[in-house]
């Protein structure tokens, strides 16, 4: 029988997968990595947004490494690079977690926008 997973559970099982404790071009960063940075997250077309809760999971999973602020509410419609979420970290923290976190979104926006169409 198949259990119900929590998404905090769903995303550890992402970032393992992805092995993003492992990611070579973070290695690559050496002590430049270990420096504060912000990241913006900006939609590549114009949808809906969907995400609040992907954003909550991966900040209860990642903290304290990363601040992930949301600069959008759900469900607000988007158009080309409009701002979505900001993250503030080590640069090598944020690139262990971009990768993973810009699916999910991309799969709930995606989602959201053609459930609106």
């Amino acid at each position: 029988m198949f259990g119900l997973i929590s998404l905090e559970e769903l995303i550890r099982n992402a970032l393992a997968e992805d092995r993003a404790a492992d990611d070579v071009t973070t290695a690559l960063l050496g002590v430049e990595g270990e420096t504060s940075q912000t990241a913006v997250v900006v939609a590549r077309g114009a949808g809906i947004f969907s995400g609040e809760g992907i954003l909550t999971a991966f900040a209860a999973v990642v903290q304290p490494g990363i601040r992930i602020v949301p600069v959008v509410r759900e469900g607000v419609r988007l158009q080309a690079g409009a701002e979505l979420v900001r993250l503030e970290g080590t640069g090598a923290d944020i690139l262990r977690i971009e990768r993973t976190l810009l699916n999910l979104l991309s799969i709930a926006c995606g989602v959201a926008t053609e459930t609106d169409r």
